[in-house]
């Protein structure tokens, strides 16, 4: 077996598991880290990938990619430490227009679905922002601006 067969096969076994979570969420940076240097080497994404996206992330996905193809995931980075923060933008909707949220991929968002969905309920390993934020940087889709680090902890207090 290759590894994104052992990879998807491993996914659907890490979903019915207490412990899926953590297991579904090293799998999920394996696959983007694949991602990633497959984009560098070849300039696209292969369907293999999206499966496994797919069974990791289920519905979460497609709104995700919404986001990147959409262009509304920026990073700003310190121009210091390095550190990055990421503004993703909701999804326009005649209601509630549009929205920022404060990500850090692996770890945050300001969004209510990470609170609720993610830490409160457990059911998705991440939410649509982080998601998107992770398939941005591994595809090179996101806006990326250059502050200096006062900057981007004037960022984060806003929120």
């Amino acid at each position: 077996l290759t590894w994104m067969a052992m990879a998807e096969r491993e996914a659907c076994a890490a979903k019915e598991t207490p412990a899926s979570a953590i297991k579904a969420d090293l799998l999920l940076e394996g696959v983007l880290e694949d991602v990633k240097k497959h984009v560098e080497e070849h300039g696209d994404l292969k369907d293999q990938h999206l499966r496994l996206l797919h069974v990791l992330c289920d519905k979460t996905l497609e709104h995700a990619l919404v986001l990147v193809d959409q262009g509304d995931v920026q990073a700003f980075v310190a121009e210091r430490t390095g550190r990055t923060v990421y503004h993703v933008h909701s999804e326009r909707t005649r209601r509630s227009g549009q929205e920022t949220y404060v990500c850090f991929p692996k770890h945050y968002c300001s969004c209510h679905a990470f609170f609720y969905d993610v830490v409160g309920r457990g059911e998705h390993i991440c939410c649509k922002h982080q998601l998107a934020a992770r398939i941005a940087h591994a595809t090179n889709q996101c806006g990326k601006t250059i502050v200096p680090d006062e900057e981007l902890a004037r960022l984060l207090l806003r929120q």
